[in-house]
């Protein structure tokens, strides 16, 4: 009988090992399109892999190495060919089914615990990774409200659990926000129903935060977006 491997024994992957698994090359532009079924399957695999690991990263990850991995995690996430990088690529699929893969991800990236020790900024970062994933959606599967409801959550909890009495360090940290929200704006903007986003009083009400948070840090209002 095989041997059986426990999520703390130290057969376990290493940091870096383990995040690699979210990621697979992306083909060459100039390679032959890939059939459904084959994409399908890459793009199953992809959103599995993220749903595993952030369940593994949220609930059994040694607190040794969870500051470190959950970094790796962010990092990888954002700058690999991970699920987001893949799902341009899959316009010959049903919608439904990338949007089930989609929000899939999306709950089990916003499960990892905001309370891992010295990690929020890359918890932030990777519930920002899963806003984007919303935002790749189709339709009306996500609202308007309940999206920005749920960005000014998330910059508000990173905000709180975040701050320094180092004014540099608040100023940095101000940076990673705005960095973020330019990314999610960037990805509302490619939506069909973008004027549904960019309008009314959850826009509104997220600029306002927006501002509200950069003023507290500097004095000087950051919210350059030309749609408020």
């Amino acid at each position: 009988m095989p041997p059986t491997s426990h999520p703390n024994s130290q057969t376990s992957l290493p940091p870096r090992g383990s995040v690699a698994l979210i990621s697979l090359p992306l083909p060459s532009p100039s390679a032959k399109a890939l059939d459904s079924t084959l994409l399908l399957l890459i793009a199953t695999y992809l959103s599995h892999a993220l749903i595993a690991l952030s369940h593994y990263f949220g609930s059994t990850l040694p607190k040794n190495t969870q500051h470190e991995t959950l970094v790796l995690y962010s990092q990888a996430l954002h700058d690999s060919p991970s699920l987001l990088r893949w799902i341009p690529l899959c316009i010959s699929l049903p919608a439904k089914q990338c949007d089930v893969l989609l929000t899939r991800a999306y709950t089990a990236l916003t499960s990892i615990s905001s309370q891992a020790s010295g990690a929020a900024e890359a918890i932030f970062r990777i519930r920002t990774y899963a806003l984007m994933c919303l935002l790749r959606t189709s339709g009306s599967t996500i609202g308007s409200k309940t999206f920005w409801d749920q960005v000014v959550k998330s910059a508000s909890s990173f905000a709180r659990s975040a701050s320094s009495k180092d004014k540099g360090e608040d100023r940095r940290l101000c940076r990673v926000v705005t960095s973020a929200f330019s990314e999610l704006l960037a990805f509302v903007e490619e939506r069909e129903n973008r004027n549904e986003f960019l309008h009314g009083l959850p826009f509104i009400s997220f600029c306002d935060a927006w501002i509200s948070y950069s003023k507290s840090v500097s004095g000087v209002s950051i919210c350059r977006s030309g749609h408020h």
